[in-house]
């Protein structure tokens, strides 16, 4: 399995990247996914000022480093349907 991170300022072109990755083969997991799942889940519309506050109570219920682990267990069979 080969894993490749991109990482960069906002703007910088990580999604241009992520989507040729994705035309060649890649499977993408994007960290913000867990954020709009969750909004979703929530009944609330997907905009700025939800995800902030839906991924401020995320890291504060996953004590900030445990976010990652907690919440991407659904993607450990691949990526998630959003």
């Amino acid at each position: 399995m080969k894993i490749v991170a991109l990482v960069g300022m906002a703007g910088s072109g990580k999604s241009e990247v992520a989507r040729y990755f994705e035309k060649n083969g890649y499977n993408r997991i994007r960290f913000g996914d867990i954020t709009d799942i969750e909004v979703k889940k929530r009944g609330l519309p997907l905009n700025e000022a939800n995800e902030l506050i839906v991924r401020e109570q995320l890291r504060k219920r996953a004590r900030y480093g445990g976010l990652c682990q907690t919440e991407f267990a659904p993607y450990r069979s691949g990526p998630a349907k959003i």
